[in-house]
């Protein structure tokens, strides 16, 4: 459907660029949706190949900043961390946080990004200056399909994604938030020895 509507666009009359326009986003956000529960669904037995930490990081970035670009971004990170990630399970869970984070401080918010070593471990945070979650939205967060976002603009995986993911990977996930004070996202993941 996707790509159908370019094409019904150039034929269309002016009256029904409105109608095109609801078709494109439908047809999106059943995309969103359909990609959302694969990523939940996939096999937790996938290969792991090296995975790098700036990379990710740089590519989410990238990806984002064209709709948010007037959020500063700053970005600490110890020399290269790699890691063993499944498939893009990784990636996706710092896209759909930074996203989050963006959201949430947009138009003209701070986010920062930064990594630890410690021991085995590295401990990346994410953290925003935007409104922060309410108590009760907080202990809902995580749930599967429960959102913030209005109608139509989200799937309510993104977070539940994020939550799993660093299961996998011998890790976790947590947001602690103080309402009017930003929210921060501590992901926690082992750095495997690799040769």
């Amino acid at each position: 459907i996707i790509n159908s509507v370019p094409p019904l666009r150039a034929a269309a009359d002016v009256d029904d660029q409105e109608l095109l326009d609801v078709v494109d986003s439908c047809a999106r956000r059943i995309a969103n949706l359909c990609d959302d529960m694969l990523t939940l669904a996939r096999s937790r037995n996938l290969p792991r190949s090296p995975w790098s930490l700036s990379r990710s990081i740089e590519r989410a970035i990238a990806d984002l900043t064209g709709n948010f670009p007037t959020v500063a971004v700053t970005v600490d990170l110890p020399d290269e961390v790699t890691l063993l990630s499944q498939g893009g399970g990784l990636d996706q869970v710092l896209f759909n946080l930074l996203d989050n984070a963006m959201r949430a401080c947009a138009p003209e918010g701070k986010i920062s990004i930064e990594a630890r070593l410690q021991d085995e471990e590295v401990e990346i945070l994410i953290a925003d200056d935007g409104e922060g979650i309410a108590p009760e939205v907080l202990g809902k967060i995580f749930d599967p399909f429960f959102t913030t976002r209005p109608p139509g603009e989200g799937t309510g995986l993104g977070l539940t994604i994020c939550r799993d993911i660093p299961g996998r990977h011998s890790g976790h996930l947590a947001l602690v938030s103080d309402l009017g004070g930003g929210t921060t996202a501590h992901i926690r993941l082992r750095v495997p020895t690799l040769t």
